[in-house]
């Protein structure tokens, strides 16, 4: 199941394909391609000079990850229907971090367990201003740390005999 988000602007449309429940690992998302999908439909009928900015904010609305524009690449957009992936608009390298969700992320490796909400928009690569008069096109997406059910009876190198196991039920944690 994918979210996709649509946003219409003179000379560029854009959309974004997220999956609403993402891998908590950031380096999952670069070799994951289905994690994150930007299409951008060029009417321009010329190529286009982009970069591409995102914002990753918190539950708090609190931006806590975004694009450094200075080490974003150029991107030239040509005519016609393109698509770009996490790599091109999430790369791990070009991303600035706030302080304590970047110990976190340093720490363990995953995006803290919360409510998310990524936002993407183009723009000039010389100005970083927005390419177009629409508003960045953002998803929202939960990150959730499973637990794998623990057995409580019976207990671990416990003994059934087959007399026992008519009846017996197995008890597992939730």
């Amino acid at each position: 199941f994918m979210l996709i988000a649509y946003s219409g602007a003179s000379s560029q449309n854009i959309q974004i394909s997220m999956s609403p429940h993402p891998s908590p690992y950031l380096s999952d998302w670069e070799s994951h391609a289905e994690t994150l999908v930007l299409i951008v439909n060029n009417t321009s009928g010329k190529n286009i000079d982009v970069k591409i900015k995102t914002q990753l904010f918190n539950g708090n609305n609190d931006v806590i990850a975004e694009t450094d524009l200075q080490k974003m690449p150029v991107l030239s957009i040509p005519t016609g229907v393109s698509s770009y992936h996490a790599e091109d608009i999430y790369p791990v390298s070009d991303l600035k971090y706030d302080n304590s969700y970047k110990q976190k992320l340093v720490t363990t490796g995953r995006i803290p367990d919360d409510n998310y909400r990524l936002c993407v928009s183009l723009t000039d690569p010389k100005t970083g201003a927005p390419l177009t008069s629409q508003q960045p096109q953002c998803k929202i997406f939960t990150i959730t740390a499973y637990q794998a059910p623990i057995l409580l009876s019976p207990r671990d190198k416990d003994t059934v005999t087959i007399a026992q196991t008519k009846g017996f039920l197995f008890k597992w944690t939730p």
